[in-house]
C-alpha cells in the first residue's frame, strides 16, 4: 500500500516527461492489480472484503466515470494524476458529442392527435362562421335552385347537386367536348 501511495504522489507531478509518466502508471495498475488478487484470496480465506468500499475513477474535475477500455491494457486499467493529461488519454475522459437522432416513424406518429386531423377545428366558433358565409354565397349563386326538403333531410341538397352536374355537362358541350355522343355523361338529361 505504502508503495502504491508513493507511485501516486510521484505521478502528480507534470514535469516528469510523457515517458515517465505511462510507466509510473503502468507500475501503479500493476501493484492494484496485486493487491485486488491478494484481497480476492483474503475473501476466499474467510476474510473481510475491502474491495467493496474500493475508490471509484474520476476525470479531471473529480466526476466519477466508467472509462471505456479502449487501450487493450486489461479491464480496470486507470490512470493517475499527470497521466490523466496525457495525450489520447484524455479524450478517453472527454464526452462524444451527441449524434442527433433521427426520429422513427413511430415517434413521428406518436405526436400526432385529433387536431392534426382537424377534429377540434369545431371547437373555436371561426370555421362555423366561415361555412355560414360560403354557404350564403352558393345559396345565391344557385339562382333559386335551391329548395327546402318539405321536412325530408337532403333532398334539397340532392337537387342542388343535380342542377350543378347538369350545369357542367352543358358547359362541356358548349366547348366541343360532346364528339362521343350525347348525354354521355349520364347526368344531363338534356339531348
Amino acid at each position: 500500500m505504502r508503495e502504491i501511495s508513493r507511485k501516486v504522489a510521484e505521478i502528480q507531478n507534470e514535469g516528469l516527461g510523457e515517458h515517465r509518466l505511462r510507466d509510473l502508471n503502468d507500475e501503479i495498475n500493476k501493484l492494484l492489480r496485486e493487491r485486488w488478487h491478494w484481497e480476492r484470496r483474503i475473501v476466499e480465506l474467510g476474510g473481510p472484503n475491502y474491495n467493496r468500499h474500493g475508490a471509484k475513477m474520476t476525470d479531471l474535475e473529480g466526476n466519477i466515470v466508467d472509462v471505456p477500455n479502449t487501450s487493450g491494457r486489461g479491464p480496470g486499467y486507470r490512470y493517475f494524476g499527470a497521466a490523466k493529461k496525457l495525450p489520447g488519454v484524455r479524450e478517453l475522459f472527454e464526452k462524444p458529442p451527441e449524434l442527433r437522432k433521427r426520429r422513427t416513424r413511430y415517434d413521428i406518429y406518436k405526436r400526432i392527435d385529433a387536431s392534426y386531423y382537424g377534429y377540434r377545428d369545431e371547437e373555436d366558433g371561426v370555421l362555423e362562421g366561415l361555412e355560414r358565409s360560403a354557404e350564403g354565397a352558393m345559396r345565391r349563386r344557385s339562382g333559386g335552385g335551391w329548395r327546402s326538403g318539405g321536412g325530408r333531410r337532403g333532398r334539397g341538397r340532392r337537387r342542388l347537386l343535380a342542377l350543378e352536374l347538369r350545369r357542367r355537362c352543358c358547359l362541356r358541350r358548349r366547348r366541343g367536348r360532346e364528339g362521343e355522343g350525347e348525354g354521355v355523361c349520364g347526368a344531363c338529361s338534356f339531348a
